[in-house]
């Protein structure tokens, strides 16, 4: 297991938020069905960026990336809303933690999490490929996509990537999370 992929604080903690947001949810047809059409372009999002990444071998510029710097964040806010969405029942007692949980989480991310990433990613983005690293981050917004792009390094989506980020056990998380908020419809 790579270092990437070991077990952190971090990520214990999001496994713990979400495992308490399955505990916690009680479905209805109609938000799970939002939540669920909220969810799964965030999903696509990240798996269309898994298939261009090359990580810490090339500087990827092609699919989201000529569009927005950080698709993998922007699918994960995606995702984390409409699996929030999907397990939401408004007349629950409970519901008031989805709509507190939710802010506190954006803050959270927006204040220390994303940042501190961003800045650390950079740096080592920066270190590896200088000058074009520079221009591509000059031209290309972090998280708001903007729908010209920049010119692209050609690279075609694969699914081999996908495996080599790992993201399709992502894609399978989030498939059990939904078919456990469907087993109680």
């Amino acid at each position: 297991m790579s270092a990437s992929k070991r077990p952190n604080a971090r990520r214990i903690l999001l496994y713990l938020f979400g495992a308490s947001l399955l505990v916690l949810a009680d479905p209805v047809p109609i938000w799970f069905a939002a939540g669920t059409a909220l969810a799964l372009p965030g999903e696509a999002l990240r798996l269309w960026a898994a298939g261009h990444l090359e990580k810490n071998r090339t500087l990827t510029r092609s699919g989201p990336y000529a569009h927005v710097a950080h698709p993998f964040y922007l699918g994960s806010l995606i995702l984390f809303a409409g699996f929030v969405v999907a397990g939401f029942r408004p007349e629950l007692p409970g519901a008031l933690l989805f709509w507190a949980g939710a802010p506190i989480g954006l803050v959270a991310f927006f204040l220390f999490y994303f940042p501190r990433k961003q800045r650390i990613e950079s740096n080592r983005l920066r270190r590896r490929f200088g000058e074009d690293y520079e221009r591509y981050a000059r031209s290309v917004p972090s998280l708001w996509p903007r729908l010209r792009g920049v010119p692209t390094d050609g690279r075609r989506w694969r699914w081999h990537r996908v495996i080599e980020n790992s993201e399709h056990w992502t894609a399978i998380c989030l498939a059990l999370g939904f078919l456990s908020l469907a087993a109680r419809l």
